[in-house]
C-alpha cells in the first residue's frame, strides 16, 4: 500500500464506501447487543436511551442539546419541555439542565423551573428600552403581559 498514488487511495476509499454491507443487524439486535455490553460494563454505566429507545448518547452530549434546545427556543425554556424536544426522559434533562447551569460560569439560570440564558434578559432589556422610548412611559402591568 505504500507504493499507491493518492487518486488509488482515493477511488479505493470510494469503492468501499458504495460496496453494500453483506450483514445488517436489525435495530433489535443493536440494543440487545448495547444492552449485554452496558451489563458487562464494557461501556460505562452513564449511557442514556432516548425515550423510544432507538438512540443512545452520553450525559456530556445531552448536556450540548440541552443547550442548543435553550438558543433554539430564544433563550429561555421550561425543563418540563426538554423531553419533548429531545426524546430523552424528565430525570435526565433535569440532571443535565442543572450540570450545564454549573458548567455556564453565569450565563445560563434556573429562575422558577425554566431555563434562561442571559442573552434573553439582554433582549428583553433592549425591548423594554426601545418601547419606553417610543411611549415616553411604560406601565408595570403592561411590561408584565409581555
Amino acid at each position: 500500500m505504500e507504493d499507491m498514488s493518492l487518486d488509488d487511495l482515493l477511488g479505493a476509499l470510494q469503492s468501499a464506501q458504495e460496496e453494500k454491507p453483506k450483514v445488517r443487524l436489525s435495530e433489535r439486535n443493536v440494543v440487545e447487543l448495547i444492552t449485554k455490553l452496558k451489563a458487562a460494563g464494557l461501556l460505562g454505566d452513564d449511557l442514556l436511551h432516548t425515550i423510544n429507545g432507538r438512540e443512545y448518547l452520553t450525559p456530556e452530549h445531552l448536556k450540548t442539546e440541552v443547550a442548543a434546545a435553550v438558543e433554539g427556543a430564544g433563550g429561555r425554556i421550561p425543563i418540563v419541555d426538554l423531553p419533548a424536544a429531545l426524546g430523552v426522559d424528565l430525570l435526565h434533562c433535569e440532571r443535565q439542565a442543572h450540570a450545564a447551569v454549573a458548567e455556564s460560569g453565569g450565563s445560563l439560570q434556573v429562575v422558577q423551573g425554566e431555563l434562561i440564558a442571559t442573552s434573553y434578559f439582554d433582549a428583553l432589556a433592549g425591548e423594554v428600552a426601545d418601547s419606553l422610548q417610543e411611549a415616553g412611559a411604560l406601565r408595570v402591568g403592561d411590561l408584565a403581559l409581555r
